[in-house]
């Protein structure tokens, strides 16, 4: 998925012309080990594309545009990795909580549960298990970053 991104991203920077194609044109399946299988691989390879970007000559609301994406993403995938670390029991999931507390550009809410979290993981984890459970989603399938 993000290797047709990078394709597309480079065409386009490049000069070619794209349009929306309203209809379902392929069947999309996730697979246990892909790469969609697996979250964190995925938002941090957003983040290698994003930074690839970086390097290409481009006008500066176009470098505006990146800069506020791959800070994006870079949240996106450091939440995603303190998820998953919380719900393993990984010995780094404190700090990882922590480290999401003091991002701001992480909303106040969020920030507030990270340091809970940070606190007490193994309270944070069976919360999160408790509500993927319930809901069939993890928390962090929704957006935290500041609007």
């Amino acid at each position: 998925m993000t290797h047709d991104w990078d394709c597309h991203l480079r065409l386009l920077l490049a000069g070619a012309r794209a349009g929306c194609v309203d209809l379902p044109l392929y069947r999309y399946r996730i697979t246990t080990g892909s790469l969609s299988d697996d979250p964190v691989a995925k938002r941090s390879d957003a983040v290698r594309v994003l930074e690839r970007a970086a390097q290409l000559p481009l006008a500066p609301d176009e470098r505006a545009a990146l800069e506020l994406s791959l800070s994006q993403k870079r949240t996106d995938a450091s939440l995603i990795a303190t998820d998953l670390a919380l719900l393993r029991r990984s010995p780094d999931a404190r700090r990882r909580a922590f480290a999401i507390a003091l991002d701001g550009r992480v909303r106040p809410r969020m920030r507030g549960k990270a340091l809970l979290a940070a606190a007490a993981p193994g309270i944070a984890a069976r919360l999160l298990e408790a509500r993927e459970r319930r809901t069939g989603r993890s928390r962090l399938q929704r957006s935290y970053l500041r609007s």
